[in-house]
């Protein structure tokens, strides 16, 4: 929402469509009168989670988290007012997903102890100087011993491109 963005006012909402599986977003750029064409910003069909960030200069993110045999967390990024969307290096792949394995017997999908129920969408936020700062959760073991799951934190000041040493918190 900086008045100097070539983009200022425009709204973003990023979502799952189940039916396809993938990541979607739409743009307005009258307040929400009105909504652009959808735009499809994930390759993969087995994601959720989706969460969008805008930086001062007007590029918007979306982070997102992916299943395959493990998880990862996939970010994409577009600089001309949502009207289309590249990837952008992943802050983390190959990473076990959070479940204690009676918790997701009991409830029939991945769960933590007392059967919560559990996704490990990431949280993505852009800071004033335009990095980029995305919160996620993994297991950190092999599944089923030890931890059932750790939040981390990445930083990247080169637009996604590349990522700093993951913290763990």
């Amino acid at each position: 929402n900086n008045p100097t963005s070539p983009y200022y006012g425009y709204l973003y909402v990023v979502w799952t469509d189940f039916s396809d599986g993938r990541i979607w977003s739409t743009t307005s750029t009258n307040g929400g009168t009105t909504w652009g064409a959808t735009q499809g910003i994930s390759s993969s069909s087995n994601v959720q989670g989706a969460w969008p960030a805008v930086a001062p200069d007007g590029t918007v993110y979306a982070s997102w988290v992916e299943f395959v045999s493990s998880i990862a967390i996939r970010v994409s990024k577009s600089t001309n007012g949502g009207t289309s969307w590249t990837a952008v290096s992943a802050p983390a792949t190959g990473k076990v997903q959070p479940q204690d394995s009676t918790a997701t017997g009991n409830c029939g999908r991945a769960a933590l102890k007392g059967n919560i129920r559990y996704l490990p969408s990431p949280q993505i936020a852009v800071g004033p100087d335009g990095a980029l700062h995305v919160v996620y959760s993994y297991d950190p073991d092999t599944a089923g011993s030890g931890d059932t799951v750790n939040v981390y934190y990445r930083r990247s000041t080169d637009g996604g491109a590349s990522w700093e040493t993951e913290v763990l918190l």
